[in-house]
């Protein structure tokens, strides 16, 4: 027998003796006695060993110990031998001297990587094997993020010499590799340019790993697309050929909403409110969306929005945004307006746009004895608005439609002119105690023709708590600034599901107003979330006929709940302000369902 064989069946003989002796005491916690070249108890200032260990951690603890020693700079750390016997483990741990970087050369590093401020390596430092590590994987991951999936690295021309290194940093890019093409596998239908849009991955563009392996999370946020299966590439001499596994999914919803308020009626106790949502995606197979919404916010209060945006028109960057509204108020007045925006998509959900809006009212009615009794315009007016603006948009959550973490903010304002017109009804009146009073100069002390100003945000953070739960911050704000005094049908209608909590629907005006919210969540599955919420507003309402500021506030809790129909949500909020009281049988009650189809 060689000795080289025999030393081999030496050390297998060992290893069976020591496994035998183990194997009754496995999940047993043991002594150690340790014996090392440096400190038998201390391996460095910030960890010490351990005097005992449970067999099954054993393994796990001296890598962790070896890895450690690495890090520090002792290259030569290793386990050199290892003895059991029913009661105790001997350890001997070559430490070994730890080494210092005295020289990398860095000089013969590729172009594409020149430049870089993380490749500025400090020398003759203590050689940190973490920071080396570091610098490996911050090239490596550079190199595929910019064309170079098969780049290659490693210290060569290495010496040692009395514990310091000196060594020099090999790079090998390998090819350019480019995307040649998206390629979707699964039933989805889609067009290509707003995948490669929406993925910021065009063809013809270097490769980048990072954006392959993210295309699920992205696409994750677009309700109609399952990602059944993580990309997949092939690679043939310099291009590649991403495969992205895609199958679609129902997205469209109708969502219908029911809202019990307290009635003003004293002869019925609550009031029935409604709203019928109507979400379609992709049914041009270009992204885009088509968006319905009916609100009977409260008796004789109708709202009707229509919503069309169109995605990377002619394969630009470029997206249509279009928006129609109409309000109606009791038979007082009618808003009509529009909205056409050009949208600069960023990536995702990002994007930067530029829009013209314009909007106006109607009075329908004149309160004409009022007007005969006080000489004063109605606080309703006929108005016309024509505005330019911008709007920034920008989110990064985990799960778009149910997050956990993440932000996002919409920041918008736009300037213009303001117009008002005279109404024929009021300036023919005629009053019969003083027939010389004309009331066409009841305009005269406006003016007529100004500049107006109108600013929104809203900002929304939630932190993650816990496995399952999550905190969201959230503020509300918007502003108008006139060079007219303003009157009610001009201001901002805040109040219910969608700002504040607790109280009617739009039944605060207001020129000035900032809703803060914390609400906690605790998420069921996916799709379900049980939450509590406190809103805290303050607004302005600083029109010719009034002067008003409050803060008013509202709580509550409610349930979303994914079924198989679709998600049903229920909510309760009870709200105070400077004209109701807190009062829990005043609550507003809150439920509807999201059907998908």
């Amino acid at each position: 027998m060689s000795i080289k064989s025999h030393i081999l069946q030496r050390v297998f003989i060992s290893l069976l003796v020591i496994v035998s002796s183990l194997a009754n005491g496995y999940n047993q916690v043991f002594p150690v006695q340790w014996s090392t070249d440096h400190d038998e108890h201390k391996l460095s200032d910030t960890f010490l060993l351990p005097d005992s260990l449970p067999q099954k951690d054993l393994n796990d603890t001296l890598r962790s110990i070896v890895s450690l020693l690495h890090h520090d700079g002792h290259l030569e750390a290793s386990i050199d031998s290892l003895k059991a016997n029913e009661n105790i483990f001997k350890i001997f741990l070559h430490i070994g001297p730890k080494y210092a970087l005295g020289q990398l050369d860095i000089s013969d590093i590729p172009t594409p990587l020149k430049g870089l401020p993380e490749l500025n390596v400090e020398q003759k430092s203590r050689f940190n094997y973490k920071e080396i590590a570091y610098l490996f994987d911050f090239i490596l991951t550079y190199a595929e993020n910019h064309g170079y999936p098969f780049a290659t690295v490693r210290l060569d021309s290495i010496e040692m010499q009395n514990e310091i290194i000196k060594a020099k940093l090999e790079v090998n890019l390998n090819d350019t590799i480019h995307i040649e093409s998206i390629d979707v596998r699964g039933d989805l239908k889609l067009k290509h340019r707003y995948l490669s849009h929406f993925l910021d991955m065009q063809a013809g563009e270097l490769f980048s790993k990072e954006k392959v392996l993210s295309a699920p999370e992205q696409l994750s946020s677009l309700p109609y697309i399952d990602a059944y299966q993580s990309p997949t590439v092939d690679f043939l001499g310099n291009s590649a050929l991403v495969h992205l596994h895609l199958n679609k999914k129902n997205a469209n919803q109708f969502d219908i909403l029911l809202g019990l308020l307290p009635s003003p009626d004293p002869n019925r106790r609550f009031q029935l409110t409604g709203n019928i949502n109507i979400d379609m995606y992709n049914q041009f197979t270009a992204g885009e969306r088509i968006h319905l919404n009916f609100e009977n916010l409260q008796p004789g209060v109708q709202e009707l929005e229509i919503d069309f945006n169109y995605p990377f028109i002619f394969d630009w960057p470029f997206g249509l945004d279009a928006h129609f509204d109409l309000y109606k108020r009791d038979s007082t007045y009618i808003d009509l307006g529009y909205h056409l925006g050009l949208q600069y998509l960023i990536s995702g959900h990002n994007y930067l746009s530029f829009f013209t809006e314009s909007d106006g009212t109607n009075l329908l009615n004149v309160d004409t004895s009022t007007i005969i009794q006080t000489k004063r315009l109605p606080q309703n007016i006929d108005v016309r608005r024509n505005l330019f603006g911008s709007e920034f948009h920008h989110e990064h959550l985990d799960y778009r439609p149910n997050p956990r973490k993440g932000h996002s903010m919409n920041i918008r304002a736009s300037i213009g002119t303001k117009r008002v017109s005279k109404n024929l009804t009021i300036t023919s009146l005629k009053d019969p105690s003083n027939e010389n009073f004309d009331f066409n100069t009841l305009y005269d002390e406006l003016e007529l023709r100004s500049f107006q100003l109108r600013t929104n945000a809203d900002v929304n953070i939630f932190l993650p708590l816990f496995q399952s739960s999550t905190i969201l911050l959230s503020n509300k704000a918007g502003w108008i600034k006139s060079g007219e005094s303003l009157f009610q049908n001009e201001l901002y209608r805040i109040g219910g599901t969608k700002t504040l909590r607790g109280f009617n629907e739009e039944v605060i005006f207001a020129n000035f107003y900032n809703i803060s919210t914390v609400e906690y969540r605790l998420l069921i599955d996916r799709n379900s979330n049980i939450f509590t919420f406190f809103d805290f507003g303050y607004y302005d309402q600083h029109t010719t006929s009034n002067r008003i500021s409050d803060r008013p506030y509202g709580f509550g809790l409610g349930l979303n709940l994914a079924t198989k129909i679709g998600i049903f949500s229920i909510s309760y909020a009870v709200g105070k302000d400077r004209n109701e009281a807190l009062n829990f049988r005043n609550g507003r009650v809150h439920f509807g369902m999201v059907t998908q189809f």
